[in-house]
């Protein structure tokens, strides 16, 4: 109410804006700003034309806090002043649209930019934000970086390079996004040796990749430094740039420490160079095991016709590192000159070995591979007895349930976890009638380790599974375990999530009760399940929570579930939460960023965000026309000009911006009757703009 009373006193305090007093028009300035006041915007840029510095200073923030996108080219000509281009540069920064970044650009090519009226990271920093915003709201940061690339001259090109040393961290993330713009041998050797910077790392990465493999020996320049994340930097960057120039200084690098080799193998993997093979190879038996899964991918990724050989022969290598990573190999592919082998292996003397062997089991197609599974449930040692109940999860659900029902029993807690998750995995609508019988002897099995096992693993992994074959059946156990705090929640979470793949009223209670508990992650556990559900009650239950928690990471979570439901509930579920200024650019990239293939999808879902053009708050009807434009589709554009019709006038603002944006033709005469009629200048300029575009 203070401040709609406040409001009624825009017309007053713009004609206080030529008061004699200096002092008066000073603060005439800054409440007009507080206000956002769009009528006094002409006035505005009028002082910050008038080469009084005392009120063109104030005037430039009051215009930011406005926010009136119109007025970019009408001030770009102040980065010339002496004393506000600094100001003005952070003013198009926020406000400036892609009109203006030709101007800002060609700032960075004067021959003296030292003793510039605006900083060159001044105009770098408004690039880089005119770019994110750009990227962020409609995904076309591209259309920025090439307006730059054109009128960035080789000067200004050698300007940016100039200050990179004196630049802070925020000016360094700009300075570094806008080479990656440009181009030349200059500009690439600067950007290998950014590498050393840590804030810049994955923008300079990408910069790289940009460049493609004539940066190759720039990168391999980088993998003699000291620094060790510069190094992997480097790896990582000649990775996915694919040059098989880089095989010989990598395969060089397998050598080195574990860390380093880590990355090494990610990057031959995708280069996928068979000279590496040899040199990979000789990796299946390194002390690190994360080495040895990498070499392992690596290996895997090559396809080299000598792999199935070599790995036969190092399937009864003395090493016994080296035999169980060639059985991974081996059982992955399931190379039909290793199946003996692989058998033989799961009587190799070795634990791991055997272990290894039984988990690979189901990937062969030999009716051997079940009984070798029921020797290892029945006879092995623990390790092995779990592997077998894993393997089982792969095996058709009549074969494997009775063993599993035995698995669940067995004395070790490793080999009844593993059992519980397997029956989570089987397909048990693939039972007869007179097999399904036997799911009742589990259910009661699982009811028992849910409540009595020892083991907290064991307790959820049951969970789960007892809501994965009892279904309704299950609900009044997993209810009271929504609230089980123990174990690190995991039988709690197990709950919660069982729940929400039941499809059964019944369920809603207590996930609404895993809703509202003090405890976060539970919370966002039930948020997790209720978008599995789908729903009116979900949306319901979403919207609460992202316009309700207390906890930030709860809320933008719900808001990202509304977003994949995409129902009509949803829907309306983000439009009413976008009238929370603090939730609404949340609210419109979860909108606009939802794919659909076909186009009869996206045309359904524009008309469901289209219903939002009713709503009674201008804030929604607002957040319709923004999604809409970033949406980009033609159908959009027809519905956009209906809001050119909206008795609020930032609505129409709104609309006239998002058409010019989009560059529909088919509403010149709505913007000419705008632009000479419109009650608000604001929406007057905006058409006036459109017009003349």
């Amino acid at each position: 109410m203070a401040f709609y009373r406040a409001y009624l006193l825009i017309p007053a305090l713009i004609q206080a804006l030529d008061d004699v007093d200096i002092n008066v028009r000073y603060h005439t300035i800054e409440s007009l700003g507080h206000l956002r006041a769009t009528e006094a915007v002409d006035k505005l840029v009028e002082i910050t034309q008038s080469g009084d510095f005392f009120l063109a200073f104030p005037a430039l923030e009051a215009l930011m806090k406005i926010g009136d996108s119109t007025i970019g080219c009408r001030i770009v000509s102040l980065l010339d002043d002496e004393l506000l281009g600094d100001q003005v540069a952070e003013v198009l920064g926020e406000l400036g649209s892609a009109d203006v970044v030709t101007p800002i650009a060609q700032g960075l090519n004067k021959t003296d930019i030292a003793n510039s009226p605006v900083r060159a990271n001044s105009l770098v920093i408004a690039l880089a934000k005119i770019y994110q915003r750009y990227q962020t709201e409609f995904g076309e940061g591209k259309f920025i970086a090439d307006l730059t690339r054109r009128a960035v001259t080789e000067v200004g090109t050698q300007n940016l390079l100039d200050t990179i040393q004196q630049a802070n961290p925020e000016e360094l993330q700009g300075i570094a996004l806008i080479l990656g713009w440009l181009e030349g041998e200059n500009v690439a050797t600067a950007l290998a040796r950014l590498l050393s910077y840590p804030q810049l790392r994955e923008s300079i990465i990408e910069a790289l990749v940009r460049f493609g493999s004539s940066v190759t020996p720039l990168l391999i320049a980088q993998l003699d430094v000291p620094d060790v994340e510069t190094r992997k930097a480097a790896i990582t960057a000649l990775g996915r740039i694919g040059s098989n120039q880089a095989v010989p200084a990598l395969t060089d690098l397998l050598s080195a420490d574990s860390e380093l080799v880590m990355v090494t193998t990610a990057a031959l993997a995708q280069i996928g160079d068979g000279r590496a093979f040899e040199a990979l190879l000789d990796l299946l038996g390194h002390s690190d095991s994360a080495v040895r899964l990498g070499a392992i991918a690596a290996l895997n990724s090559l396809g080299h016709p000598a792999l199935p050989q070599r790995i036969l022969q190092l399937l009864t290598h003395p090493n016994p590192l080296i035999r169980e990573s060639a059985v991974k190999i081996a059982g992955y592919f399931a190379f039909g000159e290793c199946i003996e082998a692989l058998f033989n292996c799961t009587h190799d003397p070795e634990e791991k070995i055997r272990r290894a062997a039984i988990e690979h089991l189901p990937y062969l197609e030999d009716e051997r591979v079940l009984p070798y599974l029921v020797r290892a449930l029945t006879q092995e040692v623990p390790s092995v007895r779990a592997a077998a109940a894993h393997a089982l999860g792969d095996i058709e659900v009549n074969q494997a349930l009775p063993l599993l029902l035995n698995a669940l029993q067995d004395n070790d807690s490793w080999v009844r976890y593993q059992a519980a998750r397997s029956i989570g995995r089987l397909e048990f609508n693939l039972l007869s009638e007179s097999e399904a019988e036997s799911l009742k002897q589990v259910f009661e099995i699982l009811q028992q380790l849910v409540n009595q096992d020892s083991a907290y693993p064991v307790r959820a992994a049951a969970t789960s599974a007892l809501g994965h074959i009892g279904e309704e059946k299950a609900i009044p156990l997993l209810t009271t375990l929504v609230g089980l705090e123990v174990g690190d929640g995991d039988i709690a979470r197990a709950a919660v999530m069982a729940l929400g793949r039941i499809n059964s009223t019944d369920a809603v209670a207590p996930l609404l009760m895993a809703l509202n508990s003090t405890n976060a992650e539970r919370r966002l556990d039930a948020l997790h399940a209720f978008r599995e559900r789908g729903g009116e009650e979900a949306g319901v239950a979403l919207q609460w929570m992202a316009a309700a928690d207390p906890e930030e990471k709860v809320v933008q979570a719900a808001i990202e579930s509304l977003s994949r439901m995409g129902t009509p509930e949803a829907i309306a579920a983000l439009l009413e939460l976008s009238v929370d200024p603090s939730s609404r650019e949340a609210c419109i990239m979860a909108l606009a960023s939802r794919n659909l293939e076909h186009s009869s999808q996206k045309q359904d879902y524009i008309e469901g965000i289209s219903q939002g053009l009713t709503h009674l708050h201008p804030a929604v009807r607002c957040t319709v026309v923004e999604v809409l434009k970033r949406l980009k589709h033609p159908f959009a554009s027809e519905i956009l000009i209906s809001a050119l019709n909206d008795q609020d006038q930032s609505v129409r603002l709104s609309a006239v911006n998002a058409l010019v944006y989009l560059g529909n033709r088919s509403c010149t005469e709505q913007l000419g009757i705008l632009a000479r009629n419109d009650p608000s200048a604001a929406v007057r300029r905006a058409a006036q703009k459109g017009l003349h575009q």
